[in-house]
């Protein structure tokens, strides 16, 4: 980034609040004075935290930045030159990140302060050229959505609708949920900040949670009291804006697997998940309009899926021959979106792990049963195994049957 030039560090009393002050200086010789106040709570480590922040200001403005970006940059500068934020620029991310429906882009001071959360999400996702390369952009001046849409596409090769799309599972990923792989200081954040949540299903919400603003986020928690099964959930957003969504699974043991949530022309869509060996599932919602346009609302639906994506028969494993191999074969009396099916097969203890080289195709419906069957002939006799099968859904999603052993050759 571009040099300020000579800087004149000046000590003095600046009386609280204020901890530091940057000041260009117009003329031939003009050089910006940075003020300093001395006696700072937290002694000589809050000075020279100070000084990198006033130090990122200047360079924040020979790079052209608003006072707003400016000052999302010099939090980042200093988080990331000391290794964690203060408490003061936590304060502010922690604002930040609560009201994501504001939109990326604002005129509010503070919540821009914590913009340095977006810096810091370009720093440790994509490293610091995307930092430099957004500064560089922001600081040609016009549109702020399409600044940082050409960073990205210098950055990536993705455009800035891609970012929000990891951003905002980033902005989830703190306090109880911080997984130790994303913001570095996720742990000392409160946990994510919600739209809405439903602990039961059906449910159903229109239009009635917050608006979201331009580049603005918004999460909606549900979860089911049922494990098997599935959920569909419907979205339906405001026709003036330009939406999109996601489903994050959140699984029993903490893993997490993104759907994209395909949104039609009238800007409403549906998608079914399983349910099984998930915990919740959190429903994303990001208004891709540029700023300056009216924040939007959106209405969502969610209710159980029996039976979803198959319903399992009868599911038996036999011996093919004493020289080895065994007939796997199974009933389903119902399916949905199912592609097609895996068979699975494990030792006593061991895991299990596919047998089919390819899929074996879905030839079933959703009112009426299919049979299917396949032949294992790596199986070796007198080994204790298990089967199962595995439906897979369009989307790549997986539901079990319950397993069955293979009874040993007569």
């Amino acid at each position: 980034l571009p040099s300020p030039g000579a800087i004149d560090i000046i000590f003095g009393r600046l009386g609280s609040p204020i901890d530091g002050v940057s000041i260009p200086i117009a003329g031939k010789q003009g050089r910006t004075h940075v003020w300093l106040d001395p006696v700072l709570r937290g002694g000589t480590a809050a000075v020279r935290r100070t000084a990198e922040h006033q130090y990122a200001h200047a360079v924040a403005s020979v790079a052209g930045l608003d006072p707003a970006w400016g000052e999302a940059f010099a939090n980042w500068t200093a988080l990331a030159l000391e290794g964690s934020p203060d408490d003061r620029a936590l304060s502010f991310m922690m604002s930040r990140l609560a009201a994501q429906g504001a939109g990326l882009v604002t005129d509010d001071l503070e919540l821009a302060s914590g913009n340095a959360a977006w810096f810091a999400f370009l720093n440790e996702s994509y490293g610091p050229t995307a930092v430099k390369l957004a500064v560089e952009e922001l600081g040609r001046g016009g549109s702020d959505q399409a600044a940082l849409d050409r960073a990205m596409r210098r950055a990536t090769g993705n455009t800035i609708d891609a970012a929000l799309r990891d951003y905002q599972v980033w902005s989830l990923l703190v306090g109880p949920r911080d997984d130790g792989r994303h913001f570095s200081f996720a742990a000392r954040l409160p946990g994510p900040a919600l739209a809405a949540s439903a602990e039961a299903l059906p449910a159903l919400s229109i239009q009635s949670d917050p608006e979201v603003g331009p580049m603005g986020l918004a999460t909606v928690l549900l979860r089911s009291t049922d494990s098997t099964g599935g959920m569909t959930v419907r979205f339906e957003g405001d026709l003036a804006a330009r939406w999109a969504a996601d489903l994050l699974l959140v699984r029993n043991d903490g893993a997490l697997h993104r759907v994209p949530f395909a949104i039609d022309a009238e800007d409403a869509g549906a998608l079914s998940v399983p349910l099984q060996d998930v915990k919740e599932v959190l429903l994303l919602v990001r208004n891709l309009d540029a700023e300056g346009r009216p924040a939007r609302r959106y209405s969502w639906a969610a209710h159980f899926e029996p039976g979803f994506p198959a319903e399992f028969g009868a599911l038996r494993a036999e011996p093919a021959s004493p020289d080895g191999g065994a007939l796997v074969s199974w009933e389903t009396l119902g399916e949905q979106g199912v592609l097609g099916f895996n068979v699975l097969r494990s030792r006593a203890g061991g895991q299990a792990s596919r047998v089919n080289p390819v899929w074996i195709p879905s030839m079933g419906g959703a009112s009426g049963p299919a049979s299917y069957s396949f032949f294992d002939a790596s199986a070796v006799p007198g080994v204790a195994y298990r089967y199962l099968v595995e439906a897979v859904t369009l989307e790549g999603l997986k539901s079990q049957s319950e397993a069955v052993a293979l009874p040993p050759v007569p």
